[in-house]
């Protein structure tokens, strides 16, 4: 009769263990989905960070080149005399 109740707690053991190891391997696709999911946003992130770097590094030689025009617009003009006079006397230059 022992034998018999230690084999029913036995089978009850077995039976928690796997639907233990059953739930454990559900949970675990879960999770193997949701990092596929947000690998798959990382790496979209990833390469949008990467194309605004690229367009900030486009821009800022861009404005660094209309920055070196303008300073040598300016230097070619320091020389030609005063662009405008004032009302005052005073010589008065402007870019436009």
């Amino acid at each position: 009769m022992e034998d018999i109740e230690n084999l029913a707690h036995l089978e009850a053991a077995v039976d928690k263990l796997l639907n233990a190891v059953t739930e454990l391997k559900r949970e675990k696709l879960e999770l193997t989905a949701g990092l596929d999911i947000k690998d798959q946003e990382i790496e979209k992130l990833t390469r949008q960070l990467q194309t605004l770097q690229d367009e900030r590094s486009q821009i800022e030689k861009r404005v660094n080149g209309l920055i070196s025009a303008i300073d040598k617009w300016e230097k070619l003009n320091d020389s030609s005399g005063p662009v405008r006079k004032g009302g005052t006397g005073t010589e008065e230059k402007t870019l436009f």
